[in-house]
């Protein structure tokens, strides 16, 4: 029997399988011995192709499969599939049968499919068991100058090949009756893989492949991981604090900065409530904060003072609502730690008001001026000086106040210090006070440079000259300015010393003013105190205090020549024990 051959007495029920078209069967010379038709509004031509087909099937060969054009009444074309196999005859010689089926729209899908998978950066292929392709679409994808079907899948991927090790690693696994999956590169683009075992009941029949184009994917993930790396690495190294909370108030972010800042136990990470990393003061507080913006759904902006366990902790922040990706509600918290900067601002007020405090109590007359000459600031010892108040000598040019054609090349060493090449200068001037007088001093400037921005100043120390005249000049005090400076030696305040004296306040103040002239100081108790004792007007020996002899007025304060009169005893000493004063000679 020839191979594929079907027996005479089985022709008919072969024929009779279903042929939606028609069957026929027709002898060694092409004749029709028999025909059945299902459909006349098909017809297609016996084309060469069909007629060489029937000649093979016909001399013994395998049953054929050809699929030629058809068409329709309308004019309308379309495809039918002409199955012809061999039929064994004894008596009508070699026959042919043949069944016919419209296959147009089977054809017309898969040519569509063929069509969409080619076009898709996907490529499917369906390997046997030896490794060769017998279905392949996309094979662009892997080579243009390879047909895909027939080749092994060894050849499809060369020696030598990046992506040859994972293919086959791939196809092998699949092979073994397992799933298998990887990634290379083909064509310097990145590829999917996946490879699926085929199987006929328990067997592994073959492997049907898939490779898919995720090159720009596998970009977009990489930048995106890149950028997301970036920005943790900037942030981690941020000075800034940055967090953020969820919609429930768990911490989900924080960056290295925030962990120093707020405190945070290493052994916490996020997501964490505020309750397990604060005490509860504190997470209850933050919580408010967070339920307050959640609900207003805006931003705020302010400075946080927060107490934990290791001290209170400043933040400049700002905090925010917004959704991610999924509309989820997230809040998020950006800052910057003032810890620091505010200690340092509370430590500079303090060494501030010391300054202050120095400077305003310094017997030494002291002027701080610009670069430029401009009176800055100037303590009492020095506006007593010049007889004129703060306000008087502050924004005026201290040009202004002493002689043109005096110590010409002192200008020369301020130069010099203001450009760094000198620490201090000194040289001696002679300044004519608001009410006329001249004033000799010795003018010492030291250069105090700016910390905020960049300028400097200058600290002029003048230490006045007395004159012949002055020095010569004895110092004669009243009875009332005596007790004054005898009861304020003591310690007591204007108040007090006004009740002991039985006069007003302003009467105090007036004795006062008359002290500080004649001592040549500024009007501060502290300082004619310590001027009194320095000059000798008040005994270093005695207590309670007391104004030595020779700087005592004549009686009733008149002076007696050139020698002061000494009563007989301390005025403060007779205040003190009731005893009333001497009654002055008319």
């Amino acid at each position: 029997m020839r191979t594929g051959a079907v027996p005479r007495e089985a022709l008919f029920d072969v024929l009779r399988l279903p042929a939606p078209l028609m069957a026929e069967v027709r002898d060694g010379g092409g004749a029709v011995v028999w025909r059945h038709t299902a459909r006349d509004d098909v017809e297609f031509e016996r084309s060469a192709e069909v007629v060489e087909a029937e000649r093979r099937v016909a001399g013994g060969g395998s049953p054929e499969v050809v699929v030629v054009r058809s068409r329709k009444p309308d004019g309308s074309t379309g495809w039918v599939e002409l199955r012809m196999f061999g039929v064994e005859s004894g008596e009508d010689g070699h026959l042919v049968a043949c069944s016919v089926q419209d296959v147009t729209e089977h054809r017309f899908a898969v040519e569509q499919m063929k069509l969409l998978l080619d076009r898709l950066p996907v490529v499917f292929t369906v390997t046997d068991l030896t490794g060769r392709v017998r279905v392949v679409t996309g094979s662009t994808l892997f080579s243009p100058q390879l047909n895909g079907e027939g080749e092994r899948v060894d050849q499809l991927v060369p020696v030598g090949h990046p992506a040859r090790e994972e293919v086959l690693r791939i196809f092998r696994t699949a092979l073994g009756g397992r799933d298998a999956d990887g990634r290379y590169l083909w064509n310097g683009r990145w590829t999917q893989g996946y490879a699926v075992p085929q199987r006929c009941g328990d067997q592994v029949v073959g492997v049907l492949g898939v490779a898919i184009d995720v090159h720009d994917l596998v970009t977009a993930d990489h930048a995106r991981y890149s950028a997301e790396a970036r920005f943790r690495l900037f942030m981690d190294r941020s000075p800034a604090t940055a967090a953020i909370r969820d919609e429930n108030g768990d911490y989900t972010w924080l960056n290295e900065a925030a962990r120093r800042a707020y405190q945070v136990p290493d052994s916490v990470h996020p997501p964490f409530a505020a309750s397990a990393a604060f005490a509860p003061v504190v997470a209850n507080a933050m919580d408010v904060m967070h339920a307050r913006l959640k609900e207003s759904g805006g931003a705020e902006t302010r400075v946080w003072r927060i107490p934990l366990a290791q001290g209170e902790v400043h933040i400049f922040g700002h905090r925010f609502a917004f959704t991610d990706a999924e509309g989820r509600y997230l809040e998020g918290n950006i800052g910057l730690d003032l810890t620091e900067r505010v200690l340092a601002d509370r430590e500079l007020v303090r060494w501030r008001d010391r300054y202050q405090a120095l400077f305003d109590r310094a017997p030494i007359p002291m002027l701080v001026l610009s670069e430029t000459g401009i009176v800055l600031d100037a303590n009492p010892a020095l506006c007593e000086i010049f007889s004129a108040r703060l306000s008087e000598l502050r924004g005026q040019a201290v040009a202004d106040f002493h002689e043109t054609d005096d110590t010409p090349d002192a200008e020369e060493q301020i130069a010099a210090l203001l450009s760094g090449n000198r620490r201090a200068v000194a040289f001696a001037r002679r300044y004519r006070t608001r009410d006329g007088r001249v004033v000799h001093a010795a003018v010492t400037c030291v250069l105090v440079p700016g910390e905020e921005d960049g300028s400097s100043s200058v600290v002029a120390i003048l230490r006045p000259r007395r004159t012949a005249s002055e020095e010569i000049r004895p110092i004669l005090l009243t009875d009332n300015e005596i007790v004054v400076l005898e009861i304020k030696a003591l310690g007591l305040s204007n108040e007090e010393t006004a009740g002991r004296l039985g006069i007003t306040r302003r009467g105090v103040d007036y004795q006062l003013r008359s002290l500080a002239r004649k001592l040549r100081c500024a009007n501060n108790s502290s300082l004619m105190i310590a001027t009194a004792y320095h000059l000798g007007v008040l005994d270093q020996q005695r207590w309670p205090p007391r104004v030595r002899s020779r700087f005592r007025a004549a009686a009733g304060g008149a002076l007696d020549g050139r020698t002061p009169v000494q009563p007989p005893a301390s005025v403060l000493a007779r205040h003190l024990t009731g005893t009333p004063p001497p009654v002055p000679d008319r």
